[in-house]
C-alpha cells in the first residue's frame, strides 16, 4: 500500500534495486490508498511549467515494471521530470515487458498538475507507461504536460503501444517536433 510520497518514492527504488542489501523485484503489487502531492503548483492555468522547476522533487521513471499497479482513483499530483536521453523510456513507469508470464497490469491511475519535459532521440514517453510492449492499461487518466524534443514517440497514456489500452483519457497537453506524437498513444 502506498499512502504518500515518500512511499511512491520508496517503492520506485525498490523496484529499481537502489536500496543496499534489499531484495527486489520488479513484478511487485502495489495500490494507493490516498491522493499523493509530490509537488504543488507545477503547472499554471495554461499548462506551462510554474517557474523554472528547480525547486521541484524530481520524478525518476521506473525503467521496468512487471507487476500490478493499481492507482484506486486516487490522484498523483505534482509529478516533474527534466530528462535528456537516447533511446530511453519515461512516464511513471518506463517499460513493460512481454517475456514474462505476468503481465504488467495498470488500473485506475490517475496524474494531475504533472510536466514531463523530455529531450534526445528514439525515446519512448507516455504520462503513464513510456512503452507498452505486453500487458494492460485499464482506466487511467493524464492531466499534465508533456514537452518532447527530438525524434520521439510521446502520448499522454503512452508513448508506444503494443499493450490493451482500455477506456484512458489525457486531458493534458502533448507537444513534440518530431517523431510520433499522439493525445493517448505516440
Amino acid at each position: 500500500e502506498i499512502s504518500n510520497g515518500g512511499q511512491l518514492y520508496w517503492f520506485a527504488k525498490f523496484l529499481e534495486g537502489r536500496w543496499p542489501g534489499v531484495s527486489y523485484s520488479t513484478k511487485a503489487y502495489a495500490v494507493l490508498t490516498k491522493d499523493i502531492i509530490v509537488n504543488q503548483n507545477v503547472l499554471t492555468d495554461s499548462g506551462d511549467l510554474n517557474g523554472d522547476g528547480s525547486d521541484l522533487r524530481e520524478w525518476k521513471t521506473i525503467s521496468r515494471y512487471y507487476g500490478c499497479f493499481d492507482g484506486n482513483n486516487k490522484v498523483i499530483s505534482g509529478l516533474y521530470m527534466k530528462e535528456t536521453g537516447n533511446n530511453k523510456y519515461f512516464g511513471l513507469f518506463g517499460k513493460t515487458d512481454d517475456t514474462f508470464i505476468t503481465k504488467a497490469e495498470f488500473h485506475n491511475i490517475i496524474i494531475s498538475d504533472s510536466y514531463y519535459e523530455i529531450s534526445g532521440d528514439s525515446n519512448e514517453i507516455g504520462g503513464i507507461v513510456g512503452y507498452g510492449d505486453g500487458g494492460k492499461i485499464n482506466n487511467c487518466k493524464f492531466f499534465g504536460t508533456i514537452e518532447s524534443s527530438g525524434n520521439n514517440r510521446v502520448g499522454g497514456i503512452v508513448g508506444r503501444c503494443e499493450c490493451a489500452v482500455i477506456k484512458c483519457a489525457n486531458y493534458g497537453r502533448i507537444t513534440g517536433d518530431a517523431g510520433y506524437v499522439g493525445g493517448l498513444i505516440g
